[in-house]
């Protein structure tokens, strides 16, 4: 769990980065901080592991105040992640990936097991990359091999700055989609500072949204988009919130809701998509007239109806009206 309880930053005096923040990330939960550029997003961040220091209030980690925890040693037991990976080039991708634990004292074999399991966990073949310089791996790799290094000692809390800012779009999909697999698997507690609110809606169980260092929104994804506190919210998330807000749903969410129409065999253009599919992304399809017929397929391969306009429309009604 990490608390902030009325906390402050002030530069120069009179400039306050961040101003009077009061919040709780439960334990396991994912946390986007959200914002435009100078909004105070990553100074609230590294205000975590006091890589900047607290003006006034306080920040607790499981009830410990930061400002009395030895600095080094909390920062062994915080796993950080910057949008650079900041991995060191002249050490191989084992030595990255272990400088906590090395640092800890681990021993070789404690090392070398936690190495495998982690590049396991993220879809890297261990043995591949053991040997491996950072300059020799794509964006995406390293991305990945930043996300192993800041789980290495297994800490309870992540902090990640912007970690999938540099990639290309395809590529940043994709190692979100992995991220959010993993963080299934281990259920850390991370804070995630974003600029993309496609991105904070996709990943964040909550997001708290910030301008000139204070927090207009602290919700989730689905309030924030359906029911924003102010103009500022309003006019961050986009006019065409609502639709962002079917991201954060599946086709079987509608399936199970509504069921589907029966597929029409004389519809020739027809596409297939899985039932696990974004009704953003389906609705895209409709839009975008991809095909006449979108035809949902189960996760054992078999066609269960097809989607339409107007079951969609019936479903939004239904999430608009119960925000």
């Amino acid at each position: 769990m990490i608390e902030f309880n009325d906390v402050t930053k002030i530069y120069g005096g009179d400039v306050k980065a961040i101003d009077d923040i009061s919040m709780t990330v439960e334990d396991g939960e994912f946390v986007i901080l959200l914002g435009p550029s100078g909004c105070g997003k990553t100074t609230l961040l590294r205000m975590v592991n006091q890589l900047e220091s607290i003006s006034q209030g306080d920040i607790k980690i499981q009830g410990q105040n930061v400002r009395e925890m030895d600095k080094i040693k909390m920062r062994r037991n915080t796993g950080y992640v910057i949008q650079s990976n900041g991995l060191f080039p002249n050490m191989t991708i084992e030595d990255n990936t272990m400088i906590v634990p090395d640092l800890l004292g681990w021993d070789r074999k404690k090392k070398k097991d936690r190495f495998n399991y982690l590049m396991d966990l993220v879809g890297l073949n261990p043995d591949d990359y053991r040997k491996r310089f950072p300059h020799e791996l794509s964006g995406g790799q390293q991305q990945r091999v930043g996300v192993a290094r800041a789980m290495a000692a297994d800490p309870p809390v992540m902090l990640m700055d912007e970690p999938f800012g540099a990639l290309d779009p395809i590529i940043r999909e994709k190692v979100q989609d992995e991220f959010l697999a993993i963080q299934k698997e281990v259920k850390k507690t991370i804070l995630f500072v974003s600029h993309d609110i496609d991105e904070a809606v996709r990943m964040g169980d909550k997001i708290a949204l910030l301008r000139d260092g204070k927090v207009q929104q602290f919700d989730r994804p689905s309030e924030l988009l359906i029911r924003p506190n102010n103009d500022f919210v309003s006019d961050f998330v986009g006019k065409d919130r609502v639709l962002r807000s079917m991201s954060l749903y599946s086709v079987e969410d509608l399936v199970t809701t509504f069921g589907l129409k029966n597929k029409e065999d004389t519809i020739t253009d027809t596409k297939e998509i899985s039932i696990d599919t974004s009704l953003r992304i389906a609705i895209s399809m409709l839009l975008n007239q991809e095909a006449d017929q979108l035809v949902i397929v189960d996760r054992q391969g078999q066609a269960k109806g097809s989607l339409t306009f107007d079951l969609i429309e019936k479903f939004l009604h239904q999430e608009v009206k119960g925000a």
